[in-house]
């Protein structure tokens, strides 16, 4: 009786650890997931100490909000922080901000970060603290007064760029330089980058070349409601700016959507928080929590004796990679574009001799879409800022292409009516 009674309780436990196993073997993804994120939130969670150096103490999500969730008094006029005159290098950014509205003291220490971030690095520093515009419209009027003020200057005097942020983020990584983003010298005709949600485009945070295209941008923004009184402006001036950049011949040209975690992370979705990356941006008050838990991190990150997790120098970030990257597949499908474009152009169209053939039309059609697709993807209004994507919409694209010249080339050896322009 005791042995099948031992060999019964071997057989239950043996058919509980094959269940066991076959559950941890079935349910992986969502195993690793939620160590990930306790071991995230455990790093969040660490002790920082007291706060007789100015940081920030520990305490409950109700001390927080009654500490840090205060008011500041509103004013003081426009900010400037500018920096020591440097003979050498000319400083190629300079950094605005607009804090009216935004009087508290948990966005005053989100600003500290970029006050650091810009005088560590030599960018001048422009934050408004009153409102001249009508909500959102603010800060347009605003970085058009910068603007203004830097193409009033002497042409070797100036910045060449803006960086415009909202003071609902912080910067993440203090040793990434603004530089790094700047289109390289074939892609000189950029004066406009940003990145886009699930909402469409985000302006908390964009790049703005400095000059007078960009003024013509600013300015059709600020007046385009009084012209269009009927339109959605459910995401006031952001809508506008998306419309603008998008769909305006005068402007799509000039605008690239880059990947939004570049510069303008959300670091309150957990599948985004990368170390390394610049700067976390936490678009709406209710995440006013993140800033504070994000900066004690921020925080911790500097502790003496203690290798940083976040301030990570650019050559061990993805960065370097993914930028070279990121250009590359945009110059190669501004490269296939082209390169039909001037077949057109010469009368070697394969679309046009492809749909007069039977044997040719149905490969013609399928060219004909994926260069429509691609002619799209290749701009704002497509996928510029998924270089995946847009690669395999160019390998796609060539391999049409391709097809549809081989086999009009084989017809017209088998006809007695070629082409009128040899090759295409």
């Amino acid at each position: 009786m005791d042995r099948e009674k031992l060999k019964l309780d071997d057989f239950r436990r043996a058919a509980v650890r094959s269940r066991i196993s076959t559950i941890v073997r079935h349910h992986q993804p969502l195993l690793a997931f939620l160590l990930f994120a306790g071991f995230v939130l455990l790093c969040v969670h660490l002790p920082w100490g007291g706060s007789s150096d100015g940081s920030m103490p520990h305490m409950s999500m109700d001390e927080a909000v009654a500490k840090y969730n205060k008011t500041v008094p509103p004013g003081n006029g426009t900010v400037k922080y500018l920096p020591a005159p440097n003979p050498v290098r000319k400083p190629r950014f300079a950094k605005v901000a607009i804090a009216s509205g935004f009087e508290d003291i948990l966005y005053e220490r989100a600003l500290d970060t970029h006050v650091k971030h810009a005088e560590k690095h030599g960018y001048p520093l422009y934050m408004a603290r009153e409102t001249a515009a009508e909500g959102m419209f603010n800060k347009v009027a605003f970085i058009m007064d910068v603007l203004l003020n830097e193409l009033f200057k002497p042409a070797d005097e100036r910045v060449e760029w803006l960086f415009y942020f909202d003071v609902d983020s912080i910067i993440m990584n203090q040793e990434i330089p603004l530089e790094i983003f700047e289109p390289p010298s074939d892609f000189s005709h950029i004066h406009w980058m940003a990145g886009r949600d699930w909402n469409g485009l985000n302006a908390g945070v964009f790049m703005l070349r400095v000059t007078s295209w960009s003024l013509d941008l600013l300015t059709r923004t600020m007046t385009y409601k009084h012209y269009h009184p009927n339109e959605d402006y459910t995401f006031e001036e952001q809508s506008i700016l998306a419309r603008l950049t998008e769909t305006d011949k005068d402007f799509i040209k000039h605008s690239i959507y880059v990947p939004r975690k570049w510069f303008n992370a959300y670091y309150y979705n957990l599948h985004e928080v990368q170390p390394g990356l610049l700067l976390s941006h936490f678009p709406h008050p209710d995440y006013k929590w993140h800033i504070y838990e994000w900066m004690r991190v921020l925080e911790s990150d500097v502790m003496p004796g203690v290798k940083p997790m976040y301030n990570r120098p650019l050559s061990e970030t993805p960065y370097p990679e993914e930028i070279k990257r990121f250009w590359n597949v945009k110059r190669r499908a501004d490269k296939v574009l082209i390169g039909f474009e001037r077949n057109v152009n010469r009368g070697a169209d394969p679309i046009q001799f492809g749909m007069q053939h039977e044997e040719t039309k149905a490969l013609a059609e399928e060219f004909r879409d994926k260069y429509a697709e691609l002619k799209k993807a290749a701009t704002t209004s497509g996928r510029t800022d998924e270089p995946d994507a847009l690669e395999k919409l160019v390998n796609e694209t060539e391999e049409k292409n391709a097809a549809l010249i081989q086999t009009l080339m084989a017809y017209f050896e088998t006809h007695d009516n070629p082409p009128p322009v040899a090759g295409f």
